[in-house]
């Protein structure tokens, strides 16, 4: 399944292990969305499984499903809009101002008045929300400038 936004192609996973492929999978359900999927419960209805089901995925992976998802709509927001100004009010559903912060420093995001989103090389080396080398590795190859 491959996914064009803009100027950056999300492609479907060819190097992961079983875990972290299901993982990707259901990542790149938010990454493409057409709406910013703010829970869980939204996630699981988006992606075809039970809350359960993504909850377990995403700890079979080593991963919380919380930074997972958080993960995934900073991507599917930078996927979209990298290299251009947009309000991240606009463009992600959240309406608190800590939430906000809070969500975009730990996406490696200085502050919510930027200039522009940054590249998806940029997030992927500063977000905190995944720390497996491998694993980064790997999505940036997936998501690969067009």
């Amino acid at each position: 399944m491959d996914y064009m936004s803009g100027s950056v192609v999300v492609e479907s996973p060819r190097a992961f292990g079983y875990a972290s492929e299901r993982w990707w999978r259901i990542v790149t359900v938010v990454v493409q969305s057409e709406t910013d999927v703010r829970t869980l419960d939204g996630w699981a209805y988006q992606a075809g499984h039970s809350a359960g089901v993504i909850r377990a995925w995403c700890r079979a992976a080593g991963l919380s499903p919380k930074r997972s998802l958080d993960f995934a709509r900073l991507l599917r927001v930078i996927v979209r809009n990298a290299g251009r100004p947009a309000s991240p009010f606009e463009l992600l559903d959240v309406a608190d101002d800590r939430t906000m912060r809070r969500l975009l420093g730990t996406g490696g995001i200085a502050t919510p008045r930027m200039e522009y989103w940054p590249r998806v090389e940029t997030y992927l080396t500063q977000q905190r929300f995944i720390q497996d080398p491998a694993l980064l590795e790997k999505i940036a190859a997936l998501c690969t400038e067009v």
